[in-house]
């Protein structure tokens, strides 16, 4: 199931000015654009958009105390963390300090000894060298260690862009979301980028501007406002003159033969700076990012990038043993994923709980063991405080901390159980149901002719994007044209998008699986591009997701072979004996539109026929806004058991579902809950063979058989059969079910080739077959409902 979920605009209307594409006009006002001056400002960033530092909360404080400390020549020590911004707030600050002869040190924490933030050891040892303790990205909380470090004799400054918890430090604070500064989203490196400038001058700071974009990016903080202004000039910076180490990341990474882009440092750059403190030390990535010899940086970039194959490695073995932890996962009564290992890195596992919580959409929290308890991380979905979550059930809980999308917690084994319990009946009782239905967002809905070139070229003026400002994505209602896997072992999926107004082609990156399965008319959600092939300039689709183009139009996929779907259906059910099932219990429509509404998991209708369904479907689902999974010749195979119809599938009912409901159905050739009240049974149940069309089937296959015949499937030579006898397909595979049963005929695979078995003749009557008597049944009681014989 996937919702796709359309961007509102967040601003009041205003004209759009000529040089705007009545596109590009959109996309800036769903960006919380309110003017053309706005406008401007966003389409060409610029660092006087970047704000005066002295409006941070105790920035004259912090500049004093620092002054007062370099003119004393005491040494300062900046402490910071071991993520991309907690290293490149560090390296700004370090690195201003020492150009202006001031003694400096940073100090980064192990991710796996000492954790995140302020620790009393760490602080006993900077007090016997340093005599300033600086800290970046990290300290607004540290009420009590700050306290520690003032009684070892250090100075403090706190600069740190969280959210403060109560009471705040007793030194100079520098933090945006204090002393109403007017743009609260600063990261780390950010505040740090805007202390340097308010020692040294903007013009200084903008030496370092290109680690605060690092950051910025890195740290998915807002990408609009000053922060966009960092990020674009930061960019630029690196892409005309990179500093050595980072040159190098670049060419480690395999990016340097085109300009860097936003996406390039989230999803290339960031991980193997992220990889240094994740799995080692931290200090490797301040190390390479602020060295100014490039064969130590060639040399560190490769480390960083080993370790960075040795993370994926950790994080992929871990959640490989997740998976294998939910197989037996109960889906619809559990409302988080939690999953513990024995010996899982605790740098990986809030990795591997986003890779769960983006692959499930259920909040999901990764535990491992840490001596005697087991620490966690925690990933959550729009809808649910996994905060406010943990909050309710932390009497479980030795600590926690976060914030409404991810936190940590430390829990003893022996109350991980009723932690689990716990917390899913407050999810129960608090979360909202459709908080798990999986969704894509898009911008705009658009014809395949209004993606010129030149419109979309102008599109690149949105960058940087990503947290705040992500690429525009369009929604278009369009024919799946030519669907075909590509490149190296078809792993990507190539289609034509096709709409009243032309053609577009599309590429989905590691799609290549779904060639053969997707739906003839869909909305196709995609990020326009430009391609560039052989001397030929063209708009390419680069496809996020396709999807029915509502559930009623997936019903159509299958009209067409509504009666092949069927045959299907009923010969599975024939050949491997599914037909012998209990009574299940008759449910009302109303009762059924009830039930089918009550709950988006666990719920499953099974019709024989496309007809079926869309009756069934405009009494529980009459509108297009409730959602629901389509499955054409197959049960659904998403183990979150999403309410679904699936029309004449084939195979085991999923055992996710608790609640099956047969529309046109009989009783017993399923095992279902319930059964739809006063709906006929199908009308194709009236094809089911009588003894005279048994003798005929029976007959025309002893014809063929007596004459050379060759048939590549069992379905070819069933269409052969029907022919000879002049019978309805869907009654001859009836009827050899029947004879096959009793033993008069077999129909056997052989190589390639489909044949014939029939044994020495035996009199046998049908009408005293098990098999035979049920689908006498079924078509009396498809005469029944009205239907005609044919």
């Amino acid at each position: 199931m996937l919702r796709l979920k359309k961007r509102e605009i967040t601003c009041v209307d205003w004209p759009r000015p000529d040089y705007l594409s009545p596109i590009m006009h959109a996309l800036l006002k769903m960006r919380g654009i309110k003017s053309e001056e706005e406008a401007h400002a966003f389409l060409h960033p610029s660092k006087e958009q970047i704000r005066d530092s002295f409006l941070l909360s105790d920035m004259q404080k912090a500049v004093d105390v620092i002054n007062a400390s370099i003119e004393a020549g005491e040494s300062v020590c900046v402490y910071g963390d071991y993520d991309v911004d907690g290293v490149c707030a560090s390296a700004i600050l370090v690195s201003f300090l020492k150009s202006i002869g001031a003694k400096a040190e940073p100090y980064l924490p192990s991710r796996h000894q000492e954790g995140y933030g302020l620790n009393e050891k760490a602080l006993k040892e900077i007090a016997k060298k340093h005599q300033l303790l600086v800290t970046v990205d990290c300290g607004i909380t540290a009420v009590a260690l700050v306290e520690c470090a003032k009684r070892e004799g250090l100075k403090v400054v706190v600069t740190d862009h969280h959210r403060p918890e109560g009471e705040i430090p007793d030194c100079p604070v520098v933090n945006p979301l204090l002393n109403d500064y007017p743009f609260p989203y600063l990261c780390g490196a950010g505040v740090a980028f805007h202390l340097v400038s308010a020692l040294g001058g903007r013009e200084k700071a903008m030496e370092y501007i290109d680690y605060a974009s690092l950051a910025t990016i890195a740290d998915i903080v807002p990408l609009y406002d000053e922060n966009r202004a960092i990020a674009d000039i930061g960019l630029k910076k690196i892409n005309y003159s990179p500093r050595p180490g980072i040159r190098a990341l670049i060419d480690a990474a395999g990016l340097s033969a085109r300009p860097l882009n936003a996406g390039n440092v989230a999803f290339q750059l960031t991980p193997r700076l992220n990889a240094s403190g994740r799995i080692g030390d931290a200090m490797r990535a301040f190390n390479l990012i602020t060295s100014t010899n490039m064969d130590e940086c060639i040399s560190l970039a490769a480390e960083l990038n080993e370790e960075n194959a040795r993370r994926k490695t950790l994080e992929q073995e871990a959640i490989d043993e997740a998976e294998s932890m939910l197989s037996d996962f109960n889906w619809i009564d559990r409302r988080a994923i939690v999953v513990q290992g024995e010996n899982w890195n605790p740098g990986v596992i809030g990795l591997a709980a986003s890779r769960l919580t983006e692959k499930y959409h259920y909040p999901s929290i990764v535990l491992t063991k840490e001596d005697d308890v087991y620490v966690g991380s925690c990933r959550s979905i729009d809808g649910i405080d996994i905060h406010d979550a943990l909050s309710a059930v932390s009497q479980y809980l030795v600590k926690f901390g976060g914030h409404k999308m991810a936190a940590g917690l430390t829990i003893k084994k022996e109350n991980i159980d009723a932690f689990c319990e716990a917390l899913d009946i407050y999810l129960i009782e608090n979360a909202p149901q459709d908080a798990y239905i999986p969704y894509q967002e898009y911008d705009l809905d658009v014809d395949a002719d209004e993606l010129t070139i030149e419109t979309v070229s102008a599109l690149d003026a949105l960058s940087p994007t990503g947290c705040g400002n992500p690429a525009p994505i369009f929604r278009m209602r369009a024919e799946i044209v030519s669907p075909r896997p590509v490149g190296a072992n078809g792993a990507h999926l190539k289609v034509t998008l096709r709409n009243k107004s032309g053609l577009i082609d599309g590429i989905w990156f590691r799609k290549g699986e779904l060639a053969s399965s997707l739906p003839r008319t869909a909305d196709a959600l995609f990020q326009p591009s430009i391609s560039e092939y052989q001397g030929r300039v063209s708009v390419q689709a680069e496809l996020r997701a396709i999807a029915p183009a509502g559930a009623f139009a997936r019903f159509q996929d299958a009209a067409t072979r509504s009666e092949a779907l069927f045959q299907a259906f009923l010969t599975d059910h024939l050949k491997n004996n599914r037909c012998h099932y209990p009574e299940s219990r008759a449910l009302s429509p109303g009762a059924f539109s009830d039930l089918f509404n009550a709950a988006i998991q666990g719920v499953l209708v099974v019709c024989p026929t496309v007809q079926d369904a869309k009756n069934a479907m405009y009494l529980a689902a009459p509108g297009e806004d409730t959602d629901f999974d389509v499955t054409i010749g197959e049960y659904p195979k998403d183990v979150r058991s999403f309410r679904a119809v699936a029309i004449a599938p084939v195979g085991e009912i999923p055992k996710g579902y608790q609640t099956v409901i047969s529309v046109g159905i009989p009783d017993g050739l399923l095992n279902a809950t319930f059964h739809l009240d006063a709906f006929p049974v199908s009308n194709l149940f009236m094809r089911m063979p009588s003894v005279e069309r048994l003798r005929s089937t029976y007959a025309a296959a002893r014809r063929i058989t007596k004459r050379p015949y060759y048939f590549s499937s069992e379905q070819a030579l069933i269409k052969s059969i029907a022919e000879e006898a002049d019978l309805n397909e869907i009654t001859v595979s009836a009827g050899l079910c029947v004879l096959e049963d009793m033993n008069l005929l077999y129909i056997r695979k052989n190589g390639n080739n489909a044949v014939i078995e029939i044994p020495e003749m035996v009199k046998k009557n049908p009408e005293e077959n098990e098999m035979f008597i049920k689908l006498s049944h079924y078509h009396a009681l498809a005469m029944e409902g009205g239907g005609q014989d044919e």
